[in-house]
């Protein structure tokens, strides 16, 4: 399964080699680790017994250029191919995003050709996974030698499917990277697709609807009708009518009437006649006040207007006298005025 870090633009893709014992799986991952510039490649991982065989798989990270501004790792695993070993093969090969079958090409071995083929088939199934779908490439190895197969009878047996196939002498490098372009080829065409259906489904689930990045709405009729006649926009009076300054007793229409407590909405300066909007507060930000009303719960005052800087100003509640804060966003021009002067 191909996995996205979009905090590290980076997206990782997993190519299995699979095929019987000995075919030579782990023999290609040595020639592309042998041959890839340094700073394109990971550092190779293999566990292998005495007698050359894989005892539980190989690893090699390879770079792989770039995709719609991610970076692209393609992480290369050989699987065992002894039969007793199908425990590992099976666990290396959960979410393979490409499998390259390596076949050995000598008479001898049709019948380990075969038996691993169906093996593989049947382990994607266990994953979820139909080998008529799967991006897969086959590669028919050991060319170099005597006995071996034509390809037509190969491919007869082996490619019914009718995947990219190469001949190949991985000793020697022959068909090495000519496989490996192949796979990575298709899971490039994969991750092109997936991504623009992804970008497909985000644009259907923002449609018709309204964001806000941290910016305030446009004015409402209303708030237009007060704003009419003023010569500067900008300053807090103009824009909310309702908040009074300091030294000021609020207006009738800033305060809670009886015994409850004042809203919210009535305390925050960024409010709209439409919908109040609501900020979280970033780290760097003070943490909000509470205003203890007489006869009712405390309220709290929204702060944090994100990449902009903020102003408490302290007013007097006209219930009981209590004190509270109004948080002013200083990213945008502001008009403070204290005791009849401006600052």
């Amino acid at each position: 399964m191909v996995v996205f870090n979009y905090s590290g633009r980076e997206i990782n893709a997993k190519i299995v080699y699979y095929g019987p014992g000995l075919s030579g799986k782990t023999t290609n991952l040595e020639h592309i680790y042998g041959t890839t510039a340094p700073h394109l490649r990971g550092k190779m991982v293999s566990m292998k017994t005495k007698v050359d065989r894989t005892l539980f798989f190989d690893f090699l990270p390879i770079e792989g250029g770039e995709i719609a501004g991610f970076k692209v790792r393609f992480l290369l695993y050989t699987v065992p191919g002894q039969v007793y070993y199908n425990a590992t093969r099976k666990l290396v090969l959960k979410g393979a995003d490409a499998v390259v079958f390596v076949a050995d090409s000598q008479a001898e071995e049709l019948a380990a050709n075969r038996e691993s083929f169906k093996n593989l088939q049947e382990n994607l199934k266990e994953h979820g996974k139909d080998i008529a779908t799967i991006p897969m490439v086959v590669q028919y190895n050991k060319r170099d030698l005597q006995s071996i197969l034509p390809v037509d009878k190969l491919e007869s047996e082996l490619n019914k499917r009718g995947v990219p196939s190469f001949e190949s002498t991985a000793t020697v490098g022959t068909g090495v990277f000519e496989t490996l372009g192949a796979a990575t080829r298709m899971v490039m065409a994969e991750l092109r697709e997936q991504l623009i259906q992804d970008q497909k489904n985000n644009e259907e689930n923002l449609d018709g609807q309204e964001l806000s990045f941290g910016c305030v709405p446009e004015p409402s009729e209303a708030q237009g009708e007060v704003e009419q006649g003023a010569q500067d926009s900008s300053t807090i009076k103009d824009k909310v009518s309702d908040v009074p300054s300091p030294g000021e007793e609020p207006s009738p229409a800033s305060a809670s009437t009886g015994d409850s407590c004042p809203s919210v909405k009535q305390a925050t300066a960024t409010q709209t006649a439409e919908a109040p909007l609501v900020y979280e507060p970033s780290p760097r930000d003070p943490e909000p006040a509470p205003v203890d009303c007489e006869g009712g719960s405390p309220v709290t005052v929204e702060a944090g207007v994100p990449g902009g800087k903020q102003m408490r100003i302290p007013v007097k509640l006209s219930q009981g006298g209590k004190s509270g804060h109004v948080v002013v966003n200083l990213a945008v021009d502001v008009e403070i005025v204290v005791d009849g002067e401006d600052e």
